[in-house]
């Protein structure tokens, strides 16, 4: 039986009854002045994640993403191509509303002027999280962040 993981990084075993849906999404990891933007979702402010989510229906991949940054950033940027692409297929559990994904998730790397110009100080209270803010590189690693999308952010080259 195929094993999902959630966001803190347990297992969980579908039961006989669970039903599991495939999804796709896309995600960013949006660099400025040394710092990456993150968001805390509602159902888990302790546990900053990379703003992003589900792909809908009738939108590109570009698309998705800006809506997604917006919605959980309160940034709105205009939409650029990445500079890096990584995609993974993970068996997620999304504890917050009990379903079992197979997600289709793809990692886009954005940065430079496009990206600087969302750049802010302190905190900013968005439609669809809890708060966002820009938190220096250096402190990712000590975050209890999302761990499936940590996974992915050490996926990305970060070196200039």
């Amino acid at each position: 039986m195929t094993v999902y993981i959630d966001a803190y990084g347990k297992e969980h075993k579908p039961s006989h009854t669970s039903i599991i849906k495939p999804r796709q999404g896309v995600f960013s990891i949006c660099i400025s002045q040394g710092h990456i933007l993150l968001s805390w979702p509602k159902h888990c402010p302790t546990r900053p994640e990379l703003p992003g989510g589900g792909i809908e229906e009738g939108e590109d991949i570009k698309e998705a993403l800006f809506r997604e940054i917006y919605e959980e950033t309160n940034v709105h940027f205009q939409p650029i191509a990445p500079l890096q692409e990584y995609k993974q297929t993970v068996h997620y559990y999304a504890d917050d509303v009990d379903e079992y994904m197979d997600y289709q998730q793809t990692f886009w790397l954005l940065k430079g002027d496009a990206i600087d110009d969302g750049y802010f100080e302190g905190t900013q209270s968005p439609e669809d999280a809890f708060e966002s803010a820009w938190i220096p590189l250096e402190v990712l690693g000590n975050l209890d962040f999302h761990k499936i999308h940590k996974r992915a952010f050490f996926k990305i080259d970060l070196t200039p």
